[in-house]
Formats: structure tokens, C-alpha cells, sequence
């Protein structure tokens, strides 16, 4: 003999694991949620000053083309020859 109470279980049951087994449940510790939210935060920090950094070696870059065109000579391979050799090794055929 079927009771109408064990078909109407059994269905829900069914469908219960039907719902359980395309659910996951995430447990984290809050402590972990505020660690990863600060560390996102922390990441758009740096990658704001990388993009700063990169706007100002640009900008320097720039500045030592358009010295080295007004000045007639590499301003970056005389100032490395300078460190390495003393005042030697700036070229002097321009005049100031």
C-alpha cells in the first residue's frame, strides 16, 4: 500500500538532492574575506604607482632625447662614460 505522504517525500527528497548536489557551499573565516579585500586593495595601490613610475621614466626618457638633440651629443652615453671614467669622458664640442 502507498501513502500519499511517501510519494510526496520521496519526491522531495529527490529534488533536495538534486538541489544539493549542483550547490556548493563556501565556508571561509571573515578574518580571510578582509585579508583578500585588503590585498586587492593593495594591488590597485601598487598598480596605481607602477603607472606613475612608468608616466615619469617616460617623461625622463623624453627629456634626456630632447637634451641630447639641443646638446649635440648622447647625454645618456656620456653620463655613463662619466661615472666610469671621471670627467674625461664628456666630449666638449659644443659651445655654451
Amino acid at each position: 500500500m502507498v501513502f500519499p505522504g511517501h510519494r510526496y517525500t520521496s519526491g522531495y527528497t529527490n529534488i533536495h538532492l538534486d538541489y544539493q548536489q549542483k550547490t556548493k557551499l563556501v565556508v571561509e573565516m571573515e578574518s580571510e574575506s578582509q585579508k583578500t579585500k585588503l590585498l586587492l586593495h593593495r594591488v590597485s595601490e601598487l598598480e596605481q604607482i607602477i603607472g606613475q613610475k612608468q608616466l615619469e621614466l617616460d617623461y625622463l626618457n623624453k627629456l634626456l632625447e630632447l637634451g641630447s638633440q639641443e646638446l649635440g651629443f648622447d647625454v645618456k652615453k656620456n653620463f655613463s662614460a662619466l661615472l666610469s671614467n671621471g670627467l674625461e669622458g664628456i666630449k666638449h664640442d659644443t659651445a655654451i
